[in-house]
């Protein structure tokens, strides 16, 4: 909860759409206090973790896009 009235479910990560439609789902039912208990899985795998602003996180970026094509380029 980012406050008494807004709530928010996310997440960036391969799993994405799957993870984020049962979010939203358990959220729902935290808001409306429905007995689930998923709830309890969803609330334990902890918050975001700090994202540094911009330029600093536009480099961090740009450098790991950079790593992984270095990386892949002999698959092509």
């Amino acid at each position: 909860m980012l406050n008494k009235f807004v709530c928010t479910a996310g997440g960036c990560n391969g799993a994405g759409v799957s993870k984020q439609t049962v979010a939203g789902s358990l959220l729902a039912d935290f808001i409306m206090k429905q007995d689930n208990p998923h709830i309890a899985d969803m609330l334990s795998l902890g918050k975001a973790s700090f994202m540094p602003p911009s330029p600093a996180l536009d480099i961090g970026i740009a450098f790991s896009l950079m790593k992984e094509r270095f990386s892949g380029r002999k698959e092509v």
